[in-house]
């Protein structure tokens, strides 16, 4: 198959540093640790100068644990983030979605190889597509072919909804390509394997997920938005062009939509954080069962060591090490998490600002991967590595240059080169592309409140030839004619 696949980001171009940073609350728990002090006094400066106003950060190396949070909870204002400051996670959600599918699947009330329609049958599709098309295993490895666009922000929030909620929107979902073909990272999916779940166990999700929190010891992780808006959270920021200063963007009075739940409805802390890594490094104990531990661990989009996509989590590799990660991205947000267990490390970073810190955008350009790297590299003992662009010379850009057509939702899309500039257009529009990665670019979008958004349009080629044969976009896939 196809490798993994980007389909869409968002960022915003940073702004020259402010003199007023803000960025001087500190708030640390844990081991004294040489090493830790050194990553926060680096963080600090980096939170400085990319003007994020605040952090937390779990890190926890051969069982101990440490703690800091980092700014200010909301930019002007004075109350810092602590270890218990509530942050919107995003996708980390799909974590906690996986465990309990995977529970699920262990205990035999859920067959992933059966198709979906055998515990979501009575939801639609756009015709011709059915729930028939693809199994709850495609789900958990997003390669259902089911499409990626969001879920609605917001709308009602009560947890007894969610099958009636999924009921109202699935009827206006596709396919974009087909069943097992393509990794097609997708909220959708997520958001029915939360429901199939919450069938199989005749539990409400909610319950089935505080199950899981209270297995790992995450003692302040919701979905309860009434509970979070009271209590001690990270208002989200985005950058400001006018000012070249955050700028408050999205808060907890903001309800998730309750189909958006299990695929990044959850808001959790630093704290909470540092439980859910202490499981991840020790197999699941206290969280799962062995059974399901192995069932989480090892099915999904070709999932093995060290590669690949199953239950809400990547298996991956670090210079070297071979473990767990995810990364959570919503406007006014990012999350990540790492696990090493062969190392014992595990780190968790969060940050309530959305700005990309690199100009133009690279795929480290999130404050969260730049800490989550200098954290990985402190802890495991390894110099950091300077990066390097991984864009394609422009002279190889040929290579996508075509027609690509799909029978589902995008239509036709023209690729050209003129000017060493690539371009994109379909029957919508003609974008320049701006190089992004090895084989993904991205097109500038200004959005009514004056930022400036990108858009990914990336390219996938064959396992066997290396040839391109998909272009994807945040609207649809088509394949190479």
């Amino acid at each position: 198959m196809p490798s993994l696949l980007l389909v869409l980001l968002f960022g915003c171009v940073p702004a020259p540093p402010a003199e007023d940073t803000q960025v001087a609350a500190r708030m640390a728990e844990g081991a004294d640790d040489p090493r830790f002090t050194d990553l926060v006094a680096w963080t600090e400066a980096r939170m400085a100068e990319w003007q994020v106003p605040g952090a937390a950060l779990a890190v926890v190396v051969d069982g101990q644990v440490h703690l800091v949070g980092l700014g200010v909870r909301q930019w002007g204002q004075p109350e810092p983030v602590t270890p218990d400051t509530r942050f919107r996670v995003a996708s980390l959600s799909k974590m906690i979605t996986g465990a309990i599918v995977a529970e699920e699947a262990a205990a035999g009330r859920l067959d992933l190889a059966a198709p979906a329609s055998d515990v979501l049958g009575d939801l639609t599709l756009v015709a011709p597509y059915s729930f028939a098309d693809f199994t709850l295993l495609d789900l958990v490895g997003h390669s259902s072919g089911l499409q990626s666009i969001g879920l609605p922000h917001s709308c009602d929030a009560d947890p007894a909804t969610l099958g009636a909620t999924m009921a109202e929107l699935t009827p206006d979902w596709a396919l974009w390509a087909p069943q097992g073909e393509l990794f097609l990272y997708s909220n959708q999916g997520y958001g029915l394997l939360g429901l199939a779940a919450e069938r199989s166990a005749g539990v409400p999700f909610v319950d089935l997920a505080q199950a899981r929190f209270d297995g790992a010891g995450m003692g302040t992780a919701t979905y309860d938005w009434v509970e979070a808006y009271v209590g001690e959270h990270a208002t989200g920021h985005t950058m400001d062009l006018t000012t070249g200063r955050p700028l408050g963007y999205r808060g907890f009075e903001e309800r998730a939509c309750v189909a958006s739940f299990p695929s990044g409805g959850l808001m959790a802390s630093a704290r909470d954080q540092s439980a859910l890594l202490g499981v991840l490094l020790n197999e699941g104990e206290g969280w799962m069962t062995p059974a399901a531990w192995e069932i989480f661990t090892t099915q999904g989009y070709e999932r093995s060591e060290t590669g690949g996509y199953g239950f809400g989590v990547s298996s991956a590799t670090y210079r070297g090490y071979t473990g767990l990660s995810h990364h959570g991205s919503l406007g006014g947000y990012f999350a990540m998490v790492w696990a090493l267990p062969e190392a014992g490390v595990g780190v968790a970073v969060m940050v309530n600002s959305d700005h990309l810190v690199t100009d133009p955008p690279e795929p480290w350009s999130k404050p969260t991967q730049r800490i989550m790297e200098r954290a990985l590299d402190t802890f495991l003992g390894l110099d950091p590595v300077e990066r390097t662009s991984s864009v394609r010379p422009v002279e190889e850009w040929s290579r996508y240059v075509g027609f690509y057509h799909s029978d589902y939702d995008l239509g036709n899309v023209a690729i050209t080169l003129r000017d060493n500039t690539l371009w994109y257009a379909d029957t919508t529009m003609a974008v320049p592309l701006l190089p992004y990665s090895r084989d993904a670019f991205q097109y500038a979008v200004p959005l009514d409140d004056g930022r400036i958004a990108y858009a990914g349009v990336s390219f996938v080629d064959d396992d066997e030839t290396g040839a391109i044969t998909w272009v994807a976009t945040g609207f649809g896939l088509a394949r190479r004619r």
